[in-house]
């Protein structure tokens, strides 16, 4: 792999397992909405919170509520890191 795609890779893991640990499940669906899973609101502010601090990111959360979905995170905090 080229070494943009294991960063993006790792990127990709590292989200998904603190959604994992904010939803309490083993698995999750980078398409599905954080909400329509069973996450709640104050979930969502800590599970950003930490992301924030796992990646030294802002994370805007309008933007998250607008867009709730793992993918939708990953793009952002890619972005943000440039």
């Amino acid at each position: 792999f080229p070494s943009h795609d294991i960063a993006a890779m790792d990127v990709r893991a590292k989200v998904a397992g603190v959604w994992k640990k904010a939803l309490k499940a083993e698995e999750v669906n980078p398409a599905v909405d954080f909400f329509d899973a069973g996450g709640r609101s104050l979930a969502a502010i800590n599970m950003l919170a930490e992301l924030q601090r796992e990646f030294r990111v802002e994370i805007d959360l309008e933007a998250f509520f607008m867009s709730p979905t793992l993918d939708a995170t990953v793009r952002h905090i890619e972005s943000a890191l440039g």
